[in-house]
């Protein structure tokens, strides 16, 4: 009913004054029928949203939030009999490790990196003994394939290596703009939406739904898609609690990280953190001002995974943004002349938001990097940073370091062993894991003592067993290629253990240079067009780096739990090394 009588309110203003001089109507008539028209549009886009009457209020607290506890104690049920299992021992008699996953950034490598490990975790047993799996950047997109859909991880691989297959015949590096015509209305709602409950666009808008649509194609509810619906998929505890980063930019090199699952999102430094259905909405005193609906997970994969180098005006061309933008206001009000439509929903400005072109700049900013902006949760609370500004920059958070620890590392979630997946451009002396130890340091936050010497040659390294558990354990494993350091015995072996299709790609693997690909080949970020045989190759290594490191792992847990619960077991060293 509501509708329909903003609707007709709109027709009896407009019909009740003279259309043919529409273009000259006085200001104070035009902001009349604009605010009619975005009253209606709120209530027509909001419509769906189940929390629309619920005020959201910022919850500053350290402690986790009473439904993630409640999800992690179903979740250390699952780990401790399968921790059990892959130890091989008839019961753990009410022991347990708490263990995370943090896998890194690197486009679309990073994507293809992180489903081979998980599918090589689930191979060995190793998944349902992971507690938490926290994603950056690239890995987020994989992390948010598998679970929005809800599929098995080897359905959630084929599809992504299909989509990504393709771009290769789209054209190189563009294929990822290549959009389903479809989508387009879904994408155009999105928007809309967001600008009549006065929320910014930018670039990140269009890069996240670009992301969504390559990698979920063919889900035709692609881009209606929100994170809290994930709670659906792990609210029994049957898979790890995923949480997903990205950071704000406090001052030049400055940074604070947020967290974002699918129950709450926040600012881990602040401790403050609000619903994820109520994320973007206007706050002001820890309490929302408006009801405008959950933002969609396109624009947060975009946010997680936003350090592309394109322009806006680029994105626009490339999606011919403005002509379907045109088009879809012209069908949805076509009983408006086109000039008045044009003056009533100001078109010119919605693109010029798009565009950025009203961003202000700063020191960190550049003509290529057009951060994503959020309204502040913080905003007027007192003693935060920024709390004078009503919106803030969210990046990738890989722009500060590329492994997401910081989630993992809050006292509150007591994880003993952390497997560190890097599959960053840049793993000689591991930049991104001694980035995970000067952010422990600067926050005294436990975090093992870091030697970065030699560890880019070896598929895993361990840290931190002697004093465990006075900080966590960090299982190291970067994106090597184990092949070309096995010797022909070693492989022999192998080759018993593993799954006989994975046998060619061994033989591939004898002479694949993982830092040449890096470096000068497909493996790059900013690749997005992967053939089958490159998408083998690199979901491939990832596999194999935990097939082969099964038994090494299994005795690193063995003497974790040794050493949490006999204090004063004794560790042969510091620091393991193990190819």
């Amino acid at each position: 009913m509501k509708t329909r009588f903003y609707w007709k309110f709109v027709l009896i203003f407009i019909f009740s004054t003279n259309i043919s001089q529409a273009v000259s109507f006085n200001v104070s008539d035009l902001n009349i029928v604009n605010n009619l028209i975005k009253q209606y549009l709120q209530t027509k886009f909001n419509s769906s949203n189940p929390y629309k009457d619920q005020i959201a209020y910022v919850r500053k607290s350290p402690h986790l939030s009473l439904e993630e506890q409640a999800v992690v104690s179903k979740r250390l049920i699952v780990n401790n009999l399968a921790l059990a299992k892959f130890l091989n021992m008839d019961s753990l008699d009410n022991k347990e490790l708490r263990i995370g996953m943090c896998a890194s950034g690197g486009g679309y490598r990073a994507t293809i990196g992180t489903l081979g490990s998980l599918l090589g975790a689930q191979e060995i047993g190793l998944l349902d003994c992971v507690t938490y799996i926290a994603g950056l950047s690239g890995s987020t997109w994989a992390m948010a394939a598998w679970l929005s859909l809800n599929q098995k991880l080897s359905d959630t691989q084929y599809q992504i290596s299909k989509n990504m297959s393709e771009n290769i015949h789209v054209c190189s590096n563009e294929g990822i703009l290549n959009i389903d015509h479809d989508q387009y209305s879904g994408i155009i709602k999105d928007l809309i939406t967001k600008k009549v409950f006065d929320q910014p666009l930018c670039s990140v808008d269009l890069w996240g739904a670009a992301i969504l649509d390559n990698l979920f194609y063919p889900n035709e509810n692609r881009q209606n898609l929100k994170l809290s619906e994930q709670v659906d998929v792990i609210k029994d505890g049957n898979v790890p609690f995923p949480i997903y980063t990205s950071i704000q930019p406090i001052s030049k090199l400055n940074y604070q990280w947020y967290e974002f699952t699918p129950y709450e999102c926040g600012n881990i430094k602040e401790q403050s953190f609000v619903p994820t259905w109520a994320f973007g909405r206007q706050f002001e005193n820890g309490k929302s001002l408006n009801n405008a609906p959950e933002q969609n997970l396109s624009f947060l994969l975009g946010i997680f995974g936003s350090a592309y180098d394109v322009t806006p005006e680029e994105l626009c061309s490339k999606l011919s943004i403005e002509e379907k933008f045109k088009n879809f206001l012209n069908s949805t009000f076509s009983f408006l002349p086109k000039v008045m439509l044009n003056k009533l929903i100001k078109l010119e400005e919605y693109l010029s938001d798009l565009k950025n072109e009203k961003l202000l700049y700063q020191n960190y900013c550049d003509d290529r990097f057009l951060p994503a902006q959020v309204s502040n949760i913080n905003y007027l609370i007192q003693d935060t940073p920024c709390n004078d500004q009503q919106n803030v920059v969210l990046m990738d958070a890989g722009i500060d370091f590329n492994l997401p620890f910081p989630p993992l590392l809050r006292p509150e979630r007591s994880l003993d062993v952390i497997i560190a997946l890097d599959y960053s451009s840049d793993i000689i002396g591991c930049p991104e894991l001694m980035g995970a130890q000067s952010y422990a340091s600067k926050n005294a936050l436990k975090f093992p003592a870091i030697n970065s010497v030699g560890v880019a040659n070896n598929s895993l390294t361990v840290y931190g067993l002697e004093t465990f558990p006075d900080n966590p354990i960090v299982i190291y494993m970067p994106r090597i290629n184990p092949i070309k350091t096995m010797t022909e015995d070693e492989i022999a072996k192998l080759i018993i253990k593993v799954d006989p299709k994975y046998i060619p790609l061994i033989e591939t693997l004898r002479s694949f240079d993982y830092e040449a690909c890096v470096n000068s080949l497909y493996c790059s970020t900013y690749n997005f067009a992967y053939s089958d045989e490159q998408i083998n190759i690199l979901s491939g290594v990832a596999y194999l780096n935990m097939i082969i490191n099964k038994d090494v792992i299994a005795d690193i847990f063995k003497l974790a739990l040794a050493k949490k619960y006999m204090p004063y077991f004794k560790m042969p060293t510091s620091t393991w090394i193990c190819r």
